[in-house]
C-alpha cells in the first residue's frame, strides 16, 4: 500500500510565498510597461519635448507683444506632424501654426504673448505670475496631449493709484465738468509718460510731480461737447526710456454718464398692477440740476387715458405736475409723457417720462377681457 505524503506547515508557507512573489513581480512588470507606454503617448507628447529653460521666460516687463522662440525636440523614432496648437488664452499666438518635426531632430516655433492679459483679482497687481498652456495637435496621436506650460513673472512699468476712473452721474450737460486726478509710479527710469492715440471723450494731461522723481500726475478731463448719456474710454499709457525706447505702461478705464440739466424725478413711473376701471394719480417733479431758470413750452401725452396738470405748492426751483392715469386695458401697458422746456440760454429740451402699468380683470383674478 502506497504511503501518502502530507506537506508540512513550513512547506505550505514557503509555497505560498513563492506564488505571492510571482504575482507581485508580474503586476509590477505590467504596471511598468503600461506606464512607459502611457508616458510615451501623453506625458512626452509622443516624443515631442520642450526644455524647462525654454518654458520659463523669467521676470520681464509688461508688454503688449512679448516674443519668445522655443525649440521642440523629437525624441521619437519617427517624424511627428503638428497640425496646429491649442492655447488656454487668446493672449498667445504661435508661428508657424503647423509643422513637421523630423525623427531625432528639432524645430523652432515663435511665440507672441500679450503680457497685459490678467485675471480680475490681478487688476491692481504691479508684479504677478503669468502662465499659459500650449498643447500640440499631433497627427495620428491621442485626441488630447498634455502640452506644455509657458510661465514667468510680469512687472508693470507703471503702477497707477487706480486703474478705473468713474465719474458716475456727476456730469451735467451745459455745466463745467470737474476733472479727476490720479498718480502714476514708474518702476523703471523714464523720461516721459504719455497716452497712446487720441481719446475721443476726454482730455489728458500728464506731468512729472518733481524733476527726476518716478511719480507722475495724470489729470482726466471729460470734454465739454459730450452728449447726454453714458460714455466709456480705454486709455493706454506708455513710457519712454532715457534711450528713447517706448515701453508699455498701463491701461486705464474711464467711464461716466452725462445728464441733462433739466431732469424729471422720477425719470419713469411704474404704477404696478391695477384693476381695469380704476383711476391712479402720481406726481412728477421737473427741475434744473444746476439751479438754472427754465420755462415750460408744452406737455404731450401719448394716451387719451392720461391727463397732466400743474400741482399746487410747486417749489421755487422747479415744477411739480400731477398725472392722472385711467386703467382701461388688460395686461402690460406702457406710454410716454413728454415735457417741452426752454432753458435760460433759449435751448429747447425734451424731457421724457416712461409710464407703465399692468391691467387686471375687474371681475375676477383672470387677466382676460370680460
Amino acid at each position: 500500500m502506497a504511503e501518502t505524503v502530507v506537506p508540512t506547515l513550513s512547506y505550505a508557507r514557503w509555497l505560498g510565498r513563492v506564488v505571492a512573489l510571482g504575482l507581485l513581480a508580474g503586476a509590477c512588470g505590467f504596471t511598468y510597461w503600461l506606464g512607459s507606454a502611457s508616458n510615451a503617448l501623453t506625458a512626452a507628447n509622443r516624443g515631442l519635448v520642450l526644455s524647462e529653460s525654454d518654458l520659463d521666460f523669467g521676470e520681464v516687463w509688461e508688454a503688449k507683444q512679448f516674443h519668445r522662440e522655443l525649440t521642440i525636440e523629437n525624441q521619437a523614432g519617427e517624424d511627428r506632424a503638428i497640425a496646429g496648437f491649442a492655447m488656454s488664452c487668446s493672449c498667445l499666438s504661435v508661428k508657424p501654426d503647423s509643422l513637421v518635426v523630423p525623427a531625432g531632430k528639432a524645430a523652432r516655433i515663435r511665440l507672441t504673448l500679450d503680457l497685459t492679459s490678467r485675471q480680475l483679482e490681478e487688476r491692481d497687481a504691479v508684479d504677478r505670475p503669468f502662465r499659459v498652456q500650449l498643447v500640440p495637435q499631433i497627427e495620428g496621436g491621442l485626441p488630447r496631449a498634455m502640452g506644455w506650460t509657458i510661465h514667468g513673472r510680469v512687472r508693470n512699468v507703471l503702477a497707477p493709484s487706480q486703474v478705473t476712473v468713474r465719474f458716475g452721474d456727476t456730469l451735467i450737460r451745459g455745466s463745467p465738468f470737474s476733472p479727476r486726478t490720479l498718480t502714476l509710479r514708474a518702476q523703471m527710469p523714464l523720461k516721459e509718460v504719455r497716452v497712446e492715440g487720441q481719446p475721443k471723450g476726454v482730455s489728458i494731461r500728464v506731468e512729472q510731480v518733481q524733476s527726476g522723481a518716478p511719480i507722475y500726475r495724470l489729470t482726466i478731463q471729460p470734454q465739454a461737447n459730450l452728449s447726454a448719456g453714458p460714455f466709456s474710454e480705454s486709455l493706454d499709457l506708455v513710457g519712454v526710456t532715457p534711450q528713447g525706447r517706448t515701453v508699455w505702461g498701463a491701461t486705464l478705464q474711464v467711464d461716466g454718464k452725462v445728464l441733462e440739466d433739466i431732469q424729471a424725478i422720477p425719470p419713469s413711473l411704474s404704477l404696478g398692477a391695477r384693476k381695469v376701471g380704476e383711476t391712479v394719480q402720481s406726481e412728477v417733479f421737473l427741475r434744473s440740476a444746476s439751479g438754472k431758470a427754465f420755462t415750460m413750452e408744452g406737455i404731450v401725452v401719448e394716451s387719451a387715458d392720461q391727463n397732466v396738470e400743474p400741482a399746487a405748492g410747486a417749489p421755487v426751483r422747479g415744477r411739480v405736475f400731477r398725472l392722472t392715469q385711467r386703467i382701461t386695458r388688460l395686461g402690460a401697458q406702457s406710454a410716454q409723457l413728454k415735457f417741452f422746456v426752454v432753458t435760460e440760454t433759449k435751448e429747447r429740451v425734451t424731457v421724457p417720462v416712461d409710464i407703465g402699468y399692468y391691467g387686471c380683470n375687474t371681475f375676477s383674478g383672470a387677466d382676460q377681457a370680460p
